[in-house]
């Protein structure tokens, strides 16, 4: 049942509209954040020599243009028609035209030195920048571009478009073996190319003023959120929110305050939230401390979307929201997991209803702390690999970190292999008798590091686990029965009948008890000495508790002592009459 807390503040009720706002707007946005479609992943792109993929992307990016921003694309089909939503149809197979056309022109960049987190805004940035040089400087006639006959000749498999420094060149390794590719040296000074020639006179005609018009106007805004509000509206801004602030149009600005101001509300509201909940189950207050979390893990992606597809913010702060934001993700992410497996730990404890202090529940706890610690190793070296970070360093690096850290730390390395193999052999559970080495007492405890007995002197003593696996252990809570030897030393003098009638006394007393285990009992001479006449004792009680042991063998050292006060038997004054329990 859920229990709330005293009646919220209003700001706290801010939080919570806030909260629901976010959970409510998510279905509308949602069929925009997707994926490339399958079609663009799958669809060749035409590499084959020098020719192709200089016509080939130029094709490319003259037919996305069209398509969304030509007479007949999809912008000015929408501007004419005079409504306030274009059509779902048009929408849908316009957007995904333009997502294949755009993940087909990155094909023919050698985009091998961006990391996967930049790659897909970088690649659409520098191919339409790209295409806005090539529009601007003049181009061989497509019959003096190498084709994949003279593309063979090439000094180094590389072809320079004349007068400039755009080369197109041979992969020689990798996935991309054997397309030529506007090369990677070309691809890193892209800004600098567009940044020299971008206030030169078009030579081409097909695409005039792209980049300005793409990441320019908020057309971005117009296309993400065209389910939620008329795109129109976004064309028709007031003229003081082009002004340029920082090189930049006001109106990005202020999308990008508004949305990091919404993004932190929403973050903050889900803090609130979980602390103001209550649930009676202890499962579900844990649960709620990983809403704030979780809710980070949700908005990280969908604020980078949003950065980069519905504003557009500029390369160098893209880059740092990315690289930073993606950072932030899988900390967060390696932070849930660890949490996570906790929770399944204490949930498995509960749900087989295993007690919390028991071996059981010990190893269930180290096993989801070594999954999850495996896990978020994968996590991290998924996560520098995504920001740039080679995976072999990373890889390198945790290998070197992991002999450093078992070096220093071999000895707790060593007990904690110890608790392992206690907690998968189980020599002895939580409350059993245990001997080993010079330790005795009750097991009440088994942790990572030590075992913890409670002697039985009342003091607790914690054994390392490395230690205790290497010495015999004897789990007296497992016999089925205690063995007790006594030997008593009587005087020389005593009579042969006497001894024989306190000897069959002595058996009959034991054959009437009723937890001494039928046939061990043994009262012998067994040995004549100067000191005296030695008797052994010798039998078993049906008992695994020390204490009823000791209880019941004092029991039996009085009544012995007064069948020997009958007969008028004397022990030796010397004899310290011990009790020798075996097993």
């Amino acid at each position: 049942m859920e229990t709330l807390s005293p009646a919220p503040t209003a700001r706290r009720l801010i939080h919570q509209i806030i909260l629901a706002a976010w959970i409510l707007l998510l279905p509308l946005i949602s069929p925009i954040c997707h994926s490339e479609p399958l079609e663009s992943a799958l669809e060749p792109a035409d590499t084959s020599s020098p020719r192709s993929t200089l016509l080939g992307f130029i094709r490319i990016m003259n037919s996305r243009y069209q398509s969304f921003y030509g007479e007949q694309g999809y912008l000015m089909t929408y501007l004419r028609s005079g409504s306030l939503f274009p059509t779902h149809e048009l929408s849908r197979d316009t957007v995904e035209s333009m997502m294949r056309e755009r993940a087909i022109a990155s094909k023919f960049l050698d985009m091998s030195t961006i990391p996967k987190a930049m790659l897909d805004q970088t690649a659409w940035r520098l191919s339409t920048q790209l295409k806005e040089v090539l529009d601007r400087i003049p181009l061989p006639p497509p019959s003096e571009v190498p084709d994949a006959n003279a593309a063979r000749s090439l000094l180094n498999g590389r072809w320079t478009i004349p007068e400039s420094e755009i080369r197109i060149g041979l992969i020689t390794e990798g996935a991309k073996a054997g397309q030529y590719l506007f090369t990677k040296e070309t691809v890193e000074q892209i800004p600098l190319f567009f940044e020299r020639i971008r206030n030169e006179p078009y030579l081409s005609k097909e695409s005039i003023g792209l980049y300005d018009t793409v990441f320019g106007k908020p057309l971005g805004i117009a296309l993400v959120f065209r389910q939620i509000f008329p795109p129109r509206w976004m064309m028709e801004l007031p003229e003081w929110t082009q002004w340029p602030l920082l090189g930049e149009p006001l109106w990005r600005w202020i999308g990008l305050t508004a949305m990091t101001a919404l993004a932190a509300a929403i973050l903050l509201g889900s803090y609130r939230l979980s602390k103001s909940l209550r649930w009676d189950h202890p499962l579900s207050t844990d649960l709620l401390r990983l809403l704030p979390t979780l809710t980070l893990l949700g908005l990280i992606p969908f604020f980078l979307f949003l950065a980069g597809e519905a504003l557009r913010v500029p390369p160098g702060l893209f880059q740092f929201l990315n690289l930073f934001l993606w950072a932030v993700f899988y900390l967060a992410l390696t932070f849930a997991t660890l949490q996570a497996s906790k929770l399944i730990a204490h949930w498995l404890i509960q749900h087989e209803k295993i007690q919390t202090d028991s071996t059981d529940s010990q190893l269930i706890r180290i096993a989801s702390r070594i999954l999850s610690l495996m896990a978020c190793i994968g996590i991290l070296i998924e996560g520098a690999n995504r920001l740039g970070l080679p995976s072999y360093s990373i890889m390198a690096g945790l290998g070197v970190g992991g002999l450093a850290f078992a070096l220093a730390g071999q000895h707790a390395l060593g007990n904690l292999i110890g608790s392992l193999i206690l907690m998968l052999e189980k020599p002895f559970r939580i409350g059993d008798q245990v001997k080993s080495g010079g330790y005795e007492g009750e097991v009440e405890g088994i942790g990572f590091r030590t075992t913890q007995i409670k002697t039985p002197e009342g003091t607790q003593v914690s054994i390392p686990s490395s230690e205790l696996i290497r010495l015999p252990i004897e789990n007296l809570s497992l016999r089925q029965n205690w063995r007790v030897r006594k030997t008593l030393m009587i005087d020389l003098e005593t009579q042969e009948d006497k001894i024989n009638r306190f000897r069959e006394d002595i058996i009959a007393l034991l054959e009437r008890q009723g937890d001494t285990v039928a046939g061990s009992v043994h009262v012998d001479l067994w040995a004549i000495t100067p000191r005296g006449i030695e008797i052994l004792i010798d039998y078993k009680i049906d008992t695994r508790t020390v204490s009823v042991q000791i209880e019941r063998t004092g029991r039996l050292l009085m009544e012995i002592r007064t069948l020997a006060e009958k007969l008028s038997i004397r022990f030796q004054k010397d004899d310290p009459c011990p009790i020798s329990p075996h097993p």
